[in-house]
């Protein structure tokens, strides 16, 4: 079965019908200077992407029947949101699953995964992201006897994932968040790393430019892990959710940061500046791996300085 590496409802969210044709996405490359449109239906979709191998049929395709469970709640969460201005608690605690779930889904997050399986820090990663999950400090011990950590990396990776996946669900389910609504004529860009993970000092060392990005994934793991760990009081998460509405999610505990959209009323649309949402567009844009999506239909060519968006 083809699986979406991001979720085709989510992709839905910065469509547009492009000559009365199918949904389709605008995509600018990492490596392209034109952007182009893509057709969501068959876009990014590789055959058992997130299967596992098992004897169990329940375990092989349990990571996609995951993903596919919440996104199915994902359109009445955006049209909750537009009608109400606010999410009820089931939907809050929907969307905040679903932005976990983004996250592993996400080739950035997997390759950088692979790493970390792929060195000495695999047994600590493993450990870290079950450990909310095990009673007792012999139950972690008891994870370097399990018999899955024989398999090759390939294998092991789409065991990891889920779990991973659980792990920050774990984490971000008592965080806030704060709706934020771009200004007219504007729109919210996405990336194919939709998700963006920062700790609240790193929000002012966002130097990319719009559209002009370059990839960069992790140095090394002891990077990944430091950043795998950013699930605290100091993380601050910026996560579009359309075109049109972006979530602020923080950490409602943390009290040194200087961050004021955090003064921001919670559970309830904000509007904005426009330096405010360069700023968050600019974030956006850092946190791509190999493509940005665009809010709506651009005609953009980075070679061409008399570009217009």
């Amino acid at each position: 079965m083809k699986q979406h590496v991001i979720s085709k409802t989510y992709l839905e969210q910065f469509s547009f019908i492009h000559k009365g044709d199918g949904k389709q996405i605008c995509i600018k490359y990492a490596d392209k200077s034109r952007t182009t449109r893509r057709y969501i239906k068959s876009f990014n979709r590789y055959v058992d992407f997130f299967d596992v191998v098992s004897d169990n049929p329940e375990l092989v395709r349990a990571f996609e029947s995951h993903g596919q469970t919440i996104e199915t709640h994902y359109p009445q969460i955006i049209e909750q949101l537009e009608n109400t201005k606010s999410l009820s608690d089931n939907y809050s605690s929907y969307l905040l699953q679903y932005s976990a779930n983004l996250i592993s889904r996400s080739n950035y997050w997997r390759y950088n995964i692979k790493t970390v399986l792929n060195s000495e820090h695999k047994l600590t990663f493993i450990k870290h992201t079950l450990r909310h999950v095990m009673e007792t400090e012999e139950d972690i011990i008891a994870i370097e006897n399990n018999e899955l950590l024989k398999l090759p990396t390939e294998e092991l990776l789409n065991w990891v994932i889920p779990n991973f996946d659980d792990h920050l669900w774990f984490n971000l389910c008592v965080f806030e968040i704060v709706f934020l609504k771009a200004p007219d004529a504007r729109g919210w860009f996405t990336s194919d790393n939709p998700v963006a993970i920062l700790k609240a000092s790193e929000r002012n060392n966002i130097l990319s430019k719009l559209l002009s990005f370059i990839s960069k994934p992790l140095k090394k793991p002891e990077d990944f892990l430091s950043n795998a760990e950013t699930i605290s009081e100091k993380t601050e998460i910026y996560f579009p959710l359309s075109s049109k509405y972006l979530a602020f999610i923080y950490h409602p505990k943390l009290k040194s940061s200087t961050n004021k959209l955090r003064l921001l009323k919670s559970n309830s649309i904000n509007e904005i500046s426009v330096s405010v949402f360069d700023n968050i567009t600019e974030i956006i844009i850092k946190n791509s791996y190999e493509y940005l999506i665009c809010p709506f239909d651009i005609e953009y060519d980075t070679n061409k300085r008399t570009n217009e968006i």
